[in-house]
């Protein structure tokens, strides 16, 4: 039974660290702060529905749930998001019968509750994991439980500014370039308030046209860089940015994209020390990777459309020359 509740508490603990301070980024396919419309499971993405018979307002339900923790079958599962309609708690229904599955699941990780009430026909237990708060309830007089999991991560000053990010400017559901720069803007008549930005070559970079600025801003909400490339094709016309930071901040950065644009698209673990996240925005590629402690994380945004002049003209060589 302990194997059956270590592998149902990956529902809950994911691979993301997104709570502040807790070991909970969420449930399932949903972080915590992820905009409703913005959820994807397979790459498709997830449409929930308004529960109606729930007083409770911003309640939401999914068709063909998987009603199912560990050993613990559930009747009913609710999602609720906050006005900005961003996830904020999840509550999970079942017959009691299944109690003491889901009270084994839960104390197996957290051990023992924090808090314990009776009153009246309520019993209920409490559990604090950082900003998130677990609770567990039986009633004497009902047939069913209800387990509770919300997260406050909205008073939480670094997860409001990360939300906040505007680094990656996005336009009818197309991310147009970086920062204050578009995509495809000619290196020579970038400017920031008014004055043109100074690129200098980068030396040792491993593709040629790879540019860094002396004087860039080396953080992205709370997440703090180690260097920023910006990457420019034939004609001098901005195509890709790499950004690099240390480890401590891979979380960040993953909380910032996945609050920007959604769950990735796909995440692979290529080996113990390598992990991969990808999101495709419209003609923008978005891959972050984090190597080891050592290497930290790396970030490539890349335009699909950066077809240079001397591309332009072989392409067109057959209709002219043959």
């Amino acid at each position: 039974m302990k194997k059956l509740a270590l592998f149902a508490l990956v529902l809950f603990v994911g691979n993301t660290a997104f709570a502040q301070g807790s070991k909970i980024p969420g449930f399932r396919n949903l972080v915590w702060g992820i905009h409703k419309d913005s959820v994807k499971t397979d790459g498709q993405l997830m449409k929930f529905k308004k529960d109606r018979d729930v007083a409770e307002p911003n309640a939401y339900k999914l068709d063909d749930e998987r009603l199912k923790v560990g050993a613990a079958k559930l009747t009913k599962i609710n999602y609720y998001f906050n006005d900005d309609d961003r996830f904020k708690k999840v509550v999970l229904k079942g017959d009691t019968q299944y109690y003491a599955d889901m009270h084994f699941i839960v104390t197996s990780r957290f051990g023992k509750p924090q808090e314990t009430m009776k009153k009246e026909a309520l019993n209920m237990l409490v559990w604090r994991d950082g900003d998130v708060t677990l609770r567990l309830n039986k009633y004497a007089n009902q047939k069913e439980f209800t387990f509770m999991i919300e997260s406050n991560w909205d008073v939480s000053e670094g997860f409001v500014k990360n939300l906040k990010v505007k680094d990656f400017p996005v336009k009818n559901n197309e991310v147009i370039g970086f920062r204050h720069m578009k995509w495809l803007v000619h290196k020579d008549s970038i400017l920031l308030s008014g004055e043109k930005q100074n690129f200098t070559l980068e030396d040792d970079a491993d593709q040629p046209n790879t540019y860094f600025l002396s004087k860039d801003l080396n953080v992205i909400g709370t997440a703090r860089l180690s260097n920023i490339n910006y990457i420019f094709n034939d004609d001098d016309r901005l195509y890709k940015v790499v950004i690099k930071g240390d480890a401590n901040n891979y979380d960040d950065m993953l909380s910032i994209l996945t609050a920007k644009f959604g769950q990735s698209d796909g995440s692979s673990n290529f080996s113990a020390d390598i992990t991969m996240n990808t999101w495709k925005i419209g003609s923008t590629n978005i891959k972050l990777t984090m190597t080891d402690e050592a290497k930290g994380f790396t970030l490539i945004m890349e335009t699909s459309k950066a077809i240079t002049e001397r591309k332009k003209q072989n392409l067109d060589a057959w209709d002219k020359d043959f």
